[in-house]
């Protein structure tokens, strides 16, 4: 759709990011520099393995995280620090082989970065039903905010922005191409807020 968009040059603003190789208006969070953000966290509190939880194929705007996640992790090379990219169809099902494979490692992760907030609920849970708890064994951040995260215990961790605060910026360059103006920033990227949650901790003794 993006494409199409794109190449009928139709005037258009993406809510989200464009496609590799789509030139398009768009607003969206900054995945790179959160993915960035998350990954200094775990660091920061000891973990020297750590796992950047993606569906496949990367939907649009995943890449960038992969990329913030890999320029974090690549500053501290030489350091003994490890990363492993999770890849999973978006299923229930999916998420579970996924974990099942990465929690047998003999050097499993200690730390997850979880993109989407509904497969963050799926890796929490899961890892808790093999017996690692979110919170205590592994930390977990979440990419998105979701309300119901504040719900599941431990709390997650996670990047939040107010949905007026994405409307608004979003209001205006969307006011300003009515009225015939050219957004003044094609890329409009905006840095949510961290919550601390209560799934970040330090790493295990181990």
């Amino acid at each position: 759709m993006q494409q199409w968009f794109a190449r009928h040059r139709i005037s258009c603003l993406l809510a989200g990011s464009p496609h590799a190789g789509v030139d398009l208006p768009a607003i969206d969070v900054d995945n790179r520099a959160v993915c960035r953000h998350a990954a200094g966290q775990l660091l920061a509190r000891g973990h020297r393995r750590i796992a950047l939880v993606l569906s496949c194929p990367l939907p649009a705007g995943d890449e960038a995280k992969r990329l913030g996640f890999e320029e974090a992790i690549g500053a501290h090379r030489g350091s003994a620090v490890t990363s492993l990219l999770v890849s999973h169809d978006g299923t229930l099902a999916g998420i579970r082989r996924a974990l099942a494979r990465t929690m047998r490692l003999t050097q499993r992760p200690t730390g997850f970065i979880v993109a989407r907030s509904l497969n963050v609920l799926a890796v929490a849970t899961e890892l808790s039903r093999l017996g690692f708890k979110p919170g205590q064994d592994v930390a977990l951040i979440s990419r998105d905010s979701d309300h119901f995260l504040e719900f599941l215990s431990p709390i997650v961790a996670r990047y939040a922005i107010t949905p007026d605060a994405f409307a608004r910026r979003l209001s205006r360059m969307l006011l300003a191409m009515i009225g015939g103006a050219a957004p003044a920033v094609r890329q409009v990227r905006l840095m949510p807020r961290a919550v601390a949650g209560e799934s970040l901790c330090d790493a295990p003794p181990f």
